[in-house]
């Protein structure tokens, strides 16, 4: 996402919501600079209410990424966080913060319009957040994602037959 071109888009449309995965993007696993991360909120916070939905699925497997949206800008920031990725396909719960004045009403429109997901697994979800256990998953998570990175590096690299 190009600040300047972001600027020129919303000037030219009415678009009220920009979506963005900038911390290991899927499918590029491109993560977006501190700088143009700043420079999207200042462009953002020109145009009266629009927001940035900041999709935040894959930011466990990074070692050290940059500060998130949701860090920068919390008041134009709706924040999406899956707990399938840093747990497992079959937790299909997630959260999502935002600005208080958006989204009322929002849990009665999802109950109403989704199949939901367990409630076992969903308060197991819980459980692992509480105790700091998904910190910890993900950690392992982020080990073995990098090995394998570090796998493939050597096998496109000619190293590995």
């Amino acid at each position: 996402m190009l600040p300047e071109k972001l600027a020129a888009s919303l000037e030219k449309n009415a678009c009220k919501l920009i979506y963005l995965q900038p911390t290991l993007h899927n499918p590029t696993n491109a993560v977006m600079s501190l700088e143009r991360r700043m420079a999207i909120v200042e462009v953002v916070r020109t145009f009266p209410e629009t927001y940035i939905i900041e999709d935040d699925a894959y930011r466990f497997l990074h070692a050290a990424p940059p500060p998130s949206f949701l860090e920068l800008a919390p008041d134009i920031t709706l924040h999406v966080f899956s707990l399938s990725k840093p747990f497992n396909p079959l937790l299909r719960s997630g959260y999502i913060i935002h600005p208080a004045h958006l989204l009322q009403g929002a849990a009665n429109f999802v109950k109403m319009t989704c199949s939901g997901t367990s409630t076992l697994f969903s308060r197991f979800g819980v459980q692992l957040m509480a105790n700091h256990q998904l910190h910890n998953l993900a950690a392992l998570k982020r080990e073995a994602a990098t090995a394998g990175r570090l796998l493939m590096e050597d096998y496109f690299r000619g190293r590995i037959t």
